[in-house]
C-alpha cells in the first residue's frame, strides 16, 4: 500500500480516537507541511506510520532539523 492509503487510514484511526481540540485539529486537516514531512522524510525513512502520534509531528521535525 502506497503512502496516501497509508496516510488517509492513519489520519481516520487517529480521528476516531480524538476527542475535543485534537479531535477538531485532524478533521480541520493535517496540515500541508506536516503531510509533506511524513511523505517525504517519515516514509522514506520508516516506511510505515505505526505508533506516530499526530501531536509529535512538530516534535519529529525540530528534532531532524537540529
Amino acid at each position: 500500500m502506497g503512502f496516501a492509503e497509508e496516510h488517509r487510514k492513519w489520519v481516520e484511526e487517529h480521528i476516531s480516537r480524538r476527542t475535543g481540540e485534537r479531535r477538531g485539529r485532524l478533521k480541520r486537516g493535517h496540515g500541508h507541511g506536516e503531510r509533506m514531512f511524513l511523505e517525504k522524510v517519515w516514509w522514506p525513512m520508516m516506511g510505515h506510520l505505526n505508533d506516530l502520534h499526530p501531536e509529535y509531528i512538530g516534535l519529529a521535525q525540530q528534532a531532524l532539523l537540529c
